[in-house]
C-alpha cells in the first residue's frame, strides 16, 4: 500500500530545515567563539618563565646537542669541567676541574677535580669517570666539529695517578685547545 500524503518535503518544510540548521550553527560558532576562557596563574615575582620553541630537542645526551635551544636547557642539567665566566666570557673558569695545567709543549691538558661533587646516586666524581665521557664522546663520533678533529688530535685519554686527576693528550700543539667538555 502507498504511504499516505507526500514523501517530499514542502517547500515551506525546506526552509524551516534551513533556517533550523543556520540558527544551529550560528550558535555552535558563537560558543565555540567564546571558548572557557583561559586559567593563567600568576607568576612569582621571584621567577622568570621561559617560553622556547622545542622543536630542535632532539636529545638531552650533552655530547650530542644540536642548536642553542638544547645548550640552553643542557648547561642547566649537567656540569663541565670548565665555564666561562658569564661576566667575562673570554674568560674560562673552573667548574668540575678546581684547577687544570697545561704541559711546556702544549700537548697535554692535566685536569685536578673537586673533592666534594657528587653523582645524584651520592657516588663520588672520579677521573676515570670524566675519561668514560670523554672517551664516549670520540667513541661514538659526537665530538663538535667546530672545534677541529677531535678524533685525529687526541692521543690519549687516561687518568693521572691520582683518582683525582685526568689527562688529555694531543698529538700536536693547538693554541687555542678546548677545555670544555661535558
Amino acid at each position: 500500500m502507498p504511504p499516505s500524503g507526500n514523501m517530499y518535503p514542502t517547500v515551506q518544510a525546506n526552509r524551516d530545515m534551513k533556517k533550523t540548521s543556520l540558527l544551529g550553527a550560528c550558535i555552535l560558532a558563537l560558543a565555540m567563539s567564546m571558548g572557557s576562557g583561559e586559567a593563567v596563574a600568576k607568576t612569582p615575582p621571584d621567577q622568570l618563565i621561559i617560553g622556547m620553541n622545542m622543536n630542535n630537542l632532539l636529545t638531552l645526551d650533552p655530547a650530542a646537542m644540536t642548536g642553542n635551544e638544547v645548550v640552553g636547557i643542557v648547561v642547566n642539567l649537567y656540569d663541565s669541567l670548565v665555564e666561562l665566566d658569564p661576566e667575562q666570557l673570554t674568560t674560562v673558569r673552573p667548574a668540575l676541574a678546581k684547577s687544570w695545567d697545561i704541559s711546556p709543549d702544549g700537548k697535554t691538558l692535566t685536569f685536578h677535580l673537586r673533592d666534594d661533587v657528587k653523582f645524584h646516586s651520592g657516588n663520588p666524581l672520579t677521573a676515570a669517570d670524566v675519561v668514560w665521557s670523554m672517551r664516549r664522546t670520540l667513541h661514538l663520533n659526537l665530538a663538535r666539529p667546530q672545534y677541529g678533529n677531535p678524533m685525529a688530535s687526541v692521543r690519549k685519554i687516561s687518568t693521572a695517578r691520582s683518582a683525582r686527576r685526568t689527562a688529555s693528550r694531543c698529538k700536536s700543539y693547538y693554541p687555542k685547545i678546548t677545555i670544555r667538555s661535558w
